[in-house]
This record gives C-alpha cells, structure tokens and sequence, in this order.
C-alpha cells in the first residue's frame, strides 16, 4: 500500500464564498432523515429534489432498478463514454446525514451546474440504500454485467461519500498506512486500488495544479486483490465498481474516523466545513472537466 501526501499553501478563488453558500444551501435542503425502509416519503423527497435540480440544470435524469437510484447526463450524450461523479443520497434512519452524504451531493450538483454551463460533458449516479448493503451501486454493476441499457458509459468514475467535516482528531484505521503527523481530520483522503491508481496520481496532479488549499492524503492500494483482506473499504459505492474489475476512486473525509456525529442525529449542516467542501467541489469539477 502507497500513500502520497499533497499540502500546500492557501489559493483563494475568486467565488469560493458564493461557492460556498450554494453548497451550504445544498446541503441544508437535502439534511433530513431519508433512509429507504424507515423514511420511505423523505427518501422518496430526496429523490424528487435530485430530478428537479437536474431539470433546472438543463441534464437529462432518469431513475434506475429497484432501488430507485438516479442517472443524470448531458442532453444527447446517451450511450457515450463520459467522466462520471457518483455518490448515495440516502441515510441511517434517524440521521439527517448533513455530511453523510448530502455533502458530496452538494459538491456534485456545484460541480455539474458549472460544468453543464462550459458546456463540457459529465456524468453522474446518485445511488439510493448505500445504507442497505451498497444496493443502488451493486444493483448498477448487475445492469452492466447483464448488459442492459444504461445511458452512459461513467469512465473515469469518482465515488464520494461523507466529504465536509474537518474538526476532529484524526484516526487511522487499521490496516491502514498511519503517519505521525496526521492527528487533525483537515484533509481528503483519495482511495485508489490496483486498477485506480493512475487517474488517483491525476486527481493529485490537478490538485498540485489547480487546488493548492486542500490538503490530500492519497493511499494507493498497490497488490491486486489485497483490498479485500483491509477492513473498511467494503463500505461505499466504489467496492461494487472494483469487486467487478472497474476502475475507481473513492473520495472521503474518513467519516467515523474523525467525526462523531457520523450516522447519529446530530450529523447537521451546522457541523460542515463549507470552505474545505467548496475546495473538494473545486477539485472535482476541474478533474472532471480535464477527463
């Protein structure tokens, strides 16, 4: 396992406030408790604001499977091979999931409205009971394996999940590479395995570019297959992709291993870092726009 750390100095962009208002306007319409089985009319809420905001935008959305999760895409890219976001708009029962994971909703819904406005093509998957066993992302990879229709093709993909909060200590977990000097939770970490390495080093590179105010800890997962002896990476949207060979990168602020109000009621919009979710949506709408 390889880890590579990027932290640099503070880049200020020119709308980063504005940035982050919109994210914080996201992220509070989205933070209520809207599990699947235990919040069925909220969750189904959820799914209705995902498909108005994408009809605003000008994308294309279609809900997906029995699990009711979502395409959304450039009108005429249909059957295309396009860079994709991704990330579960469901919660816990009982937790309105501010950062769990209405923060990378808010970051993919900034990114796509800035990129659908150059015009550049982008794909993107909410996927609904991540919080029942990964259904909306294994029910996805059993459309592809069965070759059904699905309207893109989402290469290179980029899996979000829990990618707003900033104030804790640190844990490492175990099986994980650890460094003394990571005790403050301020950074993103980007998980990459064997398959998924190479676009890691670019989201890396356009960082060291682009987004020199985040703070990256990329880990690198170097021996195929060993990602299923490391406890903790079966827990997101990415497992499915790489269980079944595909290329992808799992985005995260390490959710419970910094903050303690992951999958608890107090999970509120209050909690979140809206200038470092406003760095991670910057850093996502340039790799996507580079794809």
């Amino acid at each position: 396992m390889k880890m590579t750390s990027v932290n640099r100095g503070s880049v200020l962009v020119a709308d980063r406030k504005d940035l982050e208002q919109e994210l914080e306007g996201t992220v509070k319409a989205m933070s209520i408790p809207r599990h699947a089985m235990f919040d069925p009319r909220d969750n189904r809420n959820a799914a209705e604001l995902i498909l108005g905001w994408s009809d605003q935008m000008g994308y294309k959305a279609e809900p997906f499977g029995q699990t009711h999760s979502i395409f959304m895409y450039p009108q005429g890219c249909r059957g295309a091979t396009i860079p994709c976001a991704a990330c579960h708009y469901d919660s816990v029962p009982g937790s309105p999931g501010a950062n769990d994971n209405a923060s990378a909703i808010a970051a993919i819904f900034a990114a796509a409205n800035r990129l659908i406005d150059e015009d550049v093509a982008a794909g993107f998957i909410f996927f609904n009971r991540e919080e029942d066993g990964l259904l909306g992302s294994r029910e996805f990879i059993d459309i592809l394996t069965e070759n059904e229709s699905v309207p893109f093709d989402p290469y290179p993909l980029h899996v979000l999940d829990c990618v707003g909060y900033t104030s804790g200590t640190q844990v490492i977990p175990q099986g994980f590479p650890g460094r003394d000097t990571l005790k403050k939770g301020d950074f993103l970490t980007l998980i990459s395995d064997f398959n998924s390495g190479p676009m890691a080093d670019e989201i890396v590179a356009v960082a060291e570019e682009c987004v020199r105010d985040l703070h990256l800890e990329s880990i690198h997962i170097v021996l195929p297959f060993i990602h299923k002896l490391i406890p903790h990476l079966d827990r997101s949207d990415h497992w499915p992709f790489w269980v079944s060979g595909r290329e992808a990168v799992f985005w995260t602020d390490t959710a419970e291993f910094r903050n303690p109000n992951y999958h608890e009621e107090t999970d509120t919009p209050d909690t979140l870092d809206y200038s470092f979710l406003a760095a991670v949506t910057e850093l996502l709408t340039e790799v996507l726009r580079r794809a």
